[in-house]
Formats: C-alpha cells, sequence, structure tokens
C-alpha cells in the first residue's frame, strides 16, 4: 500500500513494471493498473512526454514490434487513446500529439497516427494532420481508409485536402455515404468555391446531382456554380 499511496511512488512503480514489460499480456496488465488509479495531475507529468500513457506507447511500440504476437499496434494503441475519451484519463491535445509522432515514427502505422489527430478536434493536431496528408504520395491501406475519411469529413478538412492525393477517395467518400454520415454536400461545394476552388466545388455538385462523369468538363462545372449558387 505504501507504494501506491502517493503519486509519485505510483508513477516510480509504474515505470519499474514498465520496465520489465516485455509481452503484450504483461501490457494490457499495465493498462488496466493506470485505469485504476487517479490520473496524474501535475503538469510536468500530465501534459507532457512524460505521461504515463505516452510512455506505456513508446514502451509498447519499442518492445512489441516483431514480437510472436502479431499485433497491429496502431489498431491498439487508438483503442487505448479512445477508451480513455468518456473517463475522467483523457489524454490533453499535447498528450496526443507525442502519440501520434511515436506512431509517425513506425513504419505502416501512419493511419492509426491521422486518425488519433484528426478526431482529436485540437487546430495545432488538424494541421499537423494535414501536413500528413499533403506529404502522402500514393494512397494505399497503410495511410488510408474508409474511417479516416469519415474523420476528415467529420473535423472539416475537405478543403485542406483539396490539392492532396486524399481528395479524389475524400471527395468520393462524401458523396458515397453523405447521408448515413451526416454530411452536406452542397455547403461542402459551397465551401470548396469560397476557397477559390470553383472546378471541384462544380464538379461535387455535377456528381451530386446526378450527371455522368464523362460529361465532366471545367466550364460545365464553372456552369453549375453559377446556376446553384
Amino acid at each position: 500500500m505504501e507504494d501506491i499511496e502517493e503519486e509519485e511512488k505510483r508513477y516510480t512503480l509504474f515505470l519499474e513494471l514498465l520496465e520489465a514489460a516485455r509481452k503484450w499480456e504483461e501490457f494490457q496488465l499495465l493498462m488496466l493498473l493506470l485505469q485504476a488509479w487517479p490520473p496524474m495531475t501535475k503538469e510536468e507529468v500530465a501534459e507532457t512526454e512524460r505521461n504515463p500513457w505516452v510512455v506505456w506507447t513508446s514502451a509498447l511500440l519499442s518492445h512489441c514490434q516483431g514480437s510472436e504476437v502479431q499485433l497491429d499496434l496502431g489498431v491498439e494503441v487508438t483503442a487505448m487513446c479512445r477508451s480513455l475519451y468518456p473517463t475522467k484519463h483523457k489524454l490533453p491535445a499535447q498528450c496526443i500529439r507525442h502519440i501520434a509522432r511515436l506512431l509517425l515514427d513506425q513504419p505502416g502505422l501512419q493511419l492509426s497516427s491521422l486518425k488519433l489527430m484528426t478526431e482529436s478536434g485540437d487546430e495545432q493536431l488538424l494541421q499537423l494532420t494535414l501536413d500528413q496528408i499533403h506529404s502522402i504520395s500514393e494512397v494505399n491501406a497503410s495511410c488510408c481508409d474508409s474511417e479516416l475519411l469519415s474523420l476528415l469529413l467529420d473535423g472539416g478538412l475537405l478543403v485542406g485536402c483539396v490539392s492532396s492525393a486524399l481528395y479524389p477517395a475524400l471527395s468520393t467518400h462524401l458523396l458515397s455515404n453523405h447521408q448515413e454520415g451526416g454530411w452536406d454536400v452542397e455547403q461542402a461545394a459551397a465551401k470548396l468555391l469560397q476557397a477559390g476552388h470553383k472546378a471541384q466545388a462544380g464538379s461535387l455538385l455535377l456528381a451530386h446531382r446526378g450527371t455522368h462523369q464523362g460529361q465532366f468538363t471545367f466550364n460545365t462545372a464553372l456552369a453549375v456554380l453559377h446556376k446553384w449558387f
């Protein structure tokens, strides 16, 4: 009991246990332990890379890569962060940023990092998301899926993605899923137009109104804008 009666002692004990952890099951137990304890309150720990959840993520990525248990570590870290959202352990934006950076440093984990940054709602993290998206040259399963596309639309990042390789998939996702996602296609087109992306705005409206892709031209898109706005 003496080892856990104070925050500093709990933190020291956690670090000792983490130092010895090598298997996924051990990391799971540490996660349960952190959830059972009160959150760290000192700013120099709670809001920095010393936050136990950030330290836990760093150790997990270091020791479980290529382990016998085939884990999708990005999925596990994302699930961990999401499980904390409705609790007193919800991570501040600074810690999400640290975790996102840790994921970006690992091959194949960019998608999980993008999801965490996008759903954070933090302006700086959203800008980091856009920076990462604009660095993508080839869209594939390691950097894009339907969940990320939905999160980008929820975050209002359609306009910011216009000049990226992700935009075609994003606009198609908007057109195909706008009803279940609750996204307004015409409002999205209006925002594109307001940002100076006339062709993209017109093309989006043409597709939304059922015009065949083969009939798309730049002049047709402009004509649609004049007609509908």
